[in-house]
């Protein structure tokens, strides 16, 4: 119910009260367009992950899953999504700071689909301040 509490908040945050999206593009829309392009070689673990448990909501397991895979040497691009996939995951597991910090690393590479999400972040993080 949390992670749902969660989405229904962020789309708030991106949509507006009046519904639809603002002059930057959904999270969760950016997010489909990078799983679209996820295929095989160096990108069939990541696609299994993203597929599998990220895909489930499941979100202790999609980072768990995600920070092993970095654990090996991938290829910028790769890396970089996986980033995203990370940040992501921590978002929706309202882990703020360090979603941030994964955003933070794939923002060069990924800075339309990051922007949204920073933006969003940047709401949540004076709230995790205060409460720490």
């Amino acid at each position: 119910m949390q992670g749902i509490d969660l989405v229904m908040r962020l789309e708030h945050a991106i949509h507006g009260a009046e519904g639809g999206c603002r002059p930057l593009r959904c999270p969760r829309e950016r997010r489909r367009v990078i799983l679209a392009v996820a295929g095989g070689g160096e990108e069939y673990l990541l696609k299994q992950i993203v597929d599998g448990p990220f895909a489930s909501s499941d979100w202790k397991k999609s980072v768990s899953e995600l920070t092993g895979y970095l654990n090996i040497r991938h290829s910028a691009a790769i890396e970089n999504r996986a980033r995203f996939y990370l940040g992501e995951a921590y978002y929706f597991d309202g882990q703020y700071r360090k979603s941030f910090l994964e955003f933070l690393y794939a923002e060069n590479a990924l800075y339309t689909e990051v922007q949204p999400w920073m933006n969003a972040l940047f709401t949540k993080l004076p709230q995790t301040t205060q409460q720490q």
